[in-house]
């Protein structure tokens, strides 16, 4: 039989949900909250709609994962031992979150090792905090890539059905020589990129222009000249990354222990890390 919740109306008519639409609902969704819950059941009253969640709660269908969020715990998991995607958990708590550091090396498939903390930009509050062994991390936009430059180099992607946005492979490879440690390390991230299969020349240069940082060039240079096999990256591309590259020499990171200097770049670069293949990844 339906189970029946309302807030009646004037001729005293009972509006329901039955137990076949809030299957359906279910079954569309790993992660909602109680106002998606709400307009999808609009004869219902807030307070209708808490208490059927309530319910579904007790027979194990939900699980909550933050102040007005619920979980779908899938047929045949207890609610205690299953675990949310952590990128849909933040994106429906935080709705315009742009998925950056390692999470887009992730979502983009690219990455080494899966980490236990999740990382994006968001123009709201940017306090972390962490769930079910998961830090979410957020962050501030660079402030070269704001206003009329927002979506330069962002990609949306299916998410197991929710549309979520990510920093595409080209600002990916830009950002993550700006700033490795957000990235995994240098090494962690240089492992990752390693799996790029394409890239857009056009929308590199503009993210380098955007930037406006002489040290990306000499990095995505560098690392384009090596794989400009694999990559087919044009002579043209790589004559623009020489003109703009530092007059002297920089490092890649700092605390890098014994350097190299890499010909035909002004980059210093572990010298442990230019043998990576023969020697392994080593932590920086």
């Amino acid at each position: 039989m339906a189970e029946m919740y309302s807030r009646g109306t004037e001729n005293g008519t009972l509006p329901y949900t039955s137990a076949m639409n809030m299957r359906a609902f279910l079954a569309q969704r790993s992660i909602f909250s109680l106002d998606d819950f709400a307009r999808s059941f609009p004869d219902l009253s807030l307070i209708a709609a808490k208490k059927q969640l309530l319910r579904a709660k007790g027979r194990g269908e939900v699980k909550p994962v933050g102040r007005g969020l619920y979980a779908v715990v899938p047929g045949g998991q207890s609610p205690d031992t299953h675990r949310p995607d952590p990128f849909l958990l933040l994106h429906a708590r935080i709705p315009d979150a742009v998925f950056c550091g390692h999470s887009a090396l992730e979502l983009n498939g690219l990455a080494y090792s899966v980490w236990n903390q999740v990382t994006a930009y968001t123009t709201g509050n940017r306090a972390s905090f962490r769930r079910e062994g998961i830090k979410y991390r957020l962050l501030q936009t660079p402030k070269m890539l704001v206003g009329e430059n927002a979506n330069l180099g962002l990609k949306t992607i299916d998410r197991n059905g929710t549309m979520i946005q990510t920093l595409g492979p080209e600002r990916t490879l830009v950002e993550g020589f700006r700033s490795p440690k957000d990235f995994g390390g240098l090494s962690e991230f240089l492992s990752s990129v390693e799996h790029l299969e394409r890239v857009k020349e056009t929308l590199l240069l503009e993210l380098l222009s955007s930037f406006g940082e002489k040290k990306l060039y000499a990095c995505l240079g560098w690392f384009l000249e090596s794989h400009k096999a694999n990559l087919a990256v044009s002579d043209l591309f790589l004559t623009t990354c020489h003109e703009n590259q530092p007059k002297a020499p920089v490092y890649l990171a700092r605390k890098m222990g014994q350097v190299q200097k890499v010909l035909g770049w002004n980059l210093l670069m572990p010298e442990q890390l230019l043998h990576m293949e023969d020697q392994g990844a080593p932590e920086f």
